[in-house]
């Protein structure tokens, strides 16, 4: 498959693979799962659970993280608040301010949260790519982080 030019690399989310951008890359594409790319630096919020029947009270997250090979950051906010109330017009919401930055040798996360609405989860679990071998660093304000 053809992985456009753009970012700094692109990251196999099921293997932990990196590619080169602007590179064709021959992956395996089992039937039981579609071949999904990130770019370098990317981070991604999801649920931390494979239950799917709780899709809007689920109390658990991770964030799945992709950083690139040699040295990079990057940032995000993830936006968080009931769901269900327009309590968000008075105030209850909250942001986590998420950051990623990466050494050859290490990978650093910071979340910052920031407003009133009390979150539905403790911890917020960090995960790397499958393989990763550098040495992680968390540091969580307002949020616990755990690997």
């Amino acid at each position: 498959m053809y992985l456009p030019e753009g970012p700094g690399g692109w990251v196999d989310f099921w293997s932990g693979e990196h590619h080169m951008a602007g590179a064709t890359a021959i992956v395996d594409t089992p039937l039981e799962r579609i071949a999904l790319f990130a770019p370098a630096g990317a981070m991604l919020p999801t649920t931390d659970t494979p239950d799917m029947s709780r899709k809007h009270d689920e109390p658990s997250r991770a964030l799945r993280t992709f950083p690139g090979r040699n040295s990079g950051e990057s940032t995000f906010t993830l936006y968080e608040d009931d769901g269900i109330t327009l309590g968000y017009r008075d105030g209850d919401c909250a942001e986590l301010h998420c950051s990623l930055s990466w050494t050859p040798r290490a990978i650093r996360v910071r979340v910052r949260k920031q407003g009133r609405y009390a979150l539905p989860y403790a911890t917020l679990r960090i995960v790397v790519p499958p393989g990763e071998k550098r040495r992680l660093e968390l540091a969580g304000e307002g949020v616990e982080l755990v690997a």
